[in-house]
C-alpha cells in the first residue's frame, strides 16, 4: 500500500504532466488578432463574436467538480485543483489548433490534436484529428481569464 503522502505528490504529478503536456508545441497564449467583441460578464448574457476571445488562448482543464447537468466547466491550467485521478483539458491556439487531452488507461493522458473555427457567433466546431472521432460543436457560455463554461452539442443546435 502506497502511503497517503506519496499518493498526493503522485496525483499532482500527473496534474503536472499533463500541463506539460497540453503545453508541447505551444503558440504565444495571446492572440494579436484585434477586433473581439466584447466579454460577458455573466453566464445569462451568453457571447456575441465573430472570433474567439484572446482569453480563450490557452490550456483549460475540466473542474468535474463545477460542472452542472448542461454546463461544462474548465479552469486554466496553472488553477489549484483538488486531488483527482487525472483530469481531461482543452486547448485552442490562435492558428485553429486544438488540443483534446483526455484521461488514458493507467491514469494516463492522452493528447489529440484536431483543429476549430467558428461555426456562428458563440459557437465553435472542432473537427478532431483522430480517425473514427465525430466533430462536435462547442456553445460558449462564458469564458474569462481564469474560466471557461460551455456546452457541448454533437451537432449543430
Amino acid at each position: 500500500m502506497i502511503p497517503r503522502y506519496y499518493r498526493r505528490i503522485r496525483s499532482h504529478y500527473r496534474q503536472l504532466v499533463l500541463i506539460m503536456s497540453l503545453s508541447i508545441g505551444c503558440t504565444p497564449l495571446v492572440s494579436s488578432t484585434p477586433g473581439f467583441y466584447p466579454i460577458p460578464t455573466s453566464a445569462a448574457e451568453g457571447v456575441h463574436m465573430n472570433e474567439l476571445p484572446k482569453e480563450m488562448y490557452q490550456n483549460w482543464l475540466h473542474s468535474f467538480e463545477e460542472d452542472t447537468d448542461d454546463l461544462i466547466v474548465y479552469r486554466k491550467a496553472q488553477h489549484v485543483f483538488p486531488p483527482a485521478r487525472g483530469r481531461a483539458g482543452i486547448g485552442f491556439r490562435p492558428d485553429g489548433t486544438f488540443i483534446d487531452s483526455t484521461i488514458a488507461p493507467a491514469d494516463g493522458s492522452k493528447v489529440i490534436s484536431g483543429h476549430w473555427h467558428v461555426e456562428r457567433p458563440g459557437y465553435v466546431r472542432i473537427n478532431p484529428e483522430a480517425l473514427g472521432r465525430a466533430s462536435w460543436v462547442l456553445e460558449i457560455i462564458h469564458v474569462d481569464s481564469d474560466v471557461l463554461k460551455v456546452r457541448r452539442h454533437q451537432t449543430s443546435p
